[in-house]
């Protein structure tokens, strides 16, 4: 046999000894999917391959009807796809899984497009949460079910909104030791309303509750809310002008928070909490 021939025999040989690696198979991973205020999952199962949510957990409402789809990492950043079905038509919100860890993006050709990593918890928004989503949309010109906190699907009851007293207690733990700081001292802090969906619901910013609450040399604070969920906020998060950090009182007399960062000329939620049970100050 020649020298040519014998190298090719050689490269049919290796070329047929090779196999293309299998994807990994789909596994169960821990994640919290809600529709609304209903937890619908508690796992879900996932590989590299991008799953659509209406894939990964049967039984769920049409996607024309989700106003939003919002993902929510480990550290409390929340991401937000508003009107997936109209707004990104064919490409619909989907999850993935690598290292054990969720993703959740855009699905487009079994990858995801625009991914964010470490996701805990994905939420289906199908009612407006207290006019907020639904006036987002508006304003964005994509319709929606009214505005503000009063119109809409109101989920915290009807009538005036209440004047915190000293009933409502936010935890605090700072250098000096445990404390309380209740509603009442929130009364003459200055108001603020969040810079886009609901804009004419009052509301103060957290900054002014720190300072109030005797922790405005904070580096670094933890949000809790009653069920446990968390956020951190540090850095750029104390700057005004680039972050609002929002919170206010829904009409059932709780307290919501949420932060909104500056995208350029716009403004984005990253973040909420469904209330605000404690303030820790981070080491």
């Amino acid at each position: 046999m020649s020298p040519r021939a014998a190298l090719l025999a050689l490269a049919v040989l290796v070329c047929g000894c090779k196999r293309e690696a299998k994807p990994a198979p789909a596994a169960a991973v821990p994640i919290a999917l809600f529709v609304d205020d209903r937890q619908v999952a508690t796992s879900a199962n996932l590989s590299a391959t991008a799953r659509p949510l209406v894939e990964v957990v049967s039984g769920l409402p049409d996607p024309a009807s989700w106003l939003a789809v919002i993902a929510i990492d480990a550290d409390g950043k929340a991401t937000t796809v508003l009107a997936p079905a109209k707004n990104h038509a064919g490409t619909p919100p989907a999850l993935s899984a690598a290292d054990g860890q969720v993703r959740f993006g855009l699905a487009k050709g079994g990858k995801l497009d625009g991914a964010v990593g470490r996701v805990a918890k994905v939420i289906i928004k199908t009612k407006d949460d207290r006019g907020a989503i639904a006036a987002e949309l508006a304003a964005q010109g994509h319709g929606g079910h009214g505005g503000g906190d009063s119109a809409g699907n109101r989920h915290d009851g009807e009538g005036e909104r209440p004047v915190p007293t000293a009933d409502l207690v936010i935890a605090i733990k700072g250098a000096a030791g445990e404390s309380t700081f209740t509603g009442d001292k929130l009364v003459p802090l200055p108001t603020i309303t969040a810079p886009t969906g609901d804009t004419q619901t009052p509301g103060w910013s957290l900054l002014d509750i720190l300072a109030a609450a005797g922790l405005s040399d904070a580096k670094a604070v933890s949000l809790l809310d009653s069920e446990g969920a968390g956020l951190r906020l540090e850095g750029a998060d104390f700057d005004r002008a680039a972050t609002i950090l929002y919170v206010k009182m829904n009409r059932g007399g709780q307290l919501r928070f949420r932060r909104y960062s500056k995208r350029g000329e716009a403004w984005e939620m990253t973040g909420e909490l469904r209330g605000l049970a404690k303030i820790s100050v981070v080491d």
